[in-house]
């Protein structure tokens, strides 16, 4: 069902999401604004609330929710696909840190030499 929802909301065809892990997902918007980037993490989180999927194992909420992390730039500063999911991955467990079931976006300037 959350596939279902990614596969909805990426608005261009070159847009791509993937599953990263057991829990996890990754989405690559190309050739897009922070703005847009944002608009759509924050549909994607209110997509798959509006599911209502029941998650009994979770300690946090008796409903599936997300924490998305997301990293945006249009510099070419990164070196590789792995720095650019390592600088998303940071935004993902900040969101968490921050308690969860919201969207964190990091700029370049914010993640690129930490």
């Amino acid at each position: 069902m959350v596939a279902v929802v990614l596969k909805e909301v990426l608005e261009k065809e070159q847009d791509k999401a993937f599953r990263i892990g057991g829990e996890e997902f990754a989405v690559l918007c190309i050739n897009t604004s922070r703005k847009k980037l944002e608009r759509c993490a924050h549909k994607i989180m209110e997509r798959i609330s509006n599911l209502k999927i029941t998650h009994e194992k979770s300690g946090v909420s008796d409903r599936l929710s997300v924490s998305i992390g997301g990293f945006y730039t249009d510099k070419t500063v990164l070196k590789s696909a792995l720095q650019v999911y390592q600088l998303a991955d940071k935004a993902l467990y900040r969101a968490k840190a921050e308690g969860r079931n919201r969207v964190v976006i990091l700029d370049v300037d914010e993640g690129v030499n930490t």
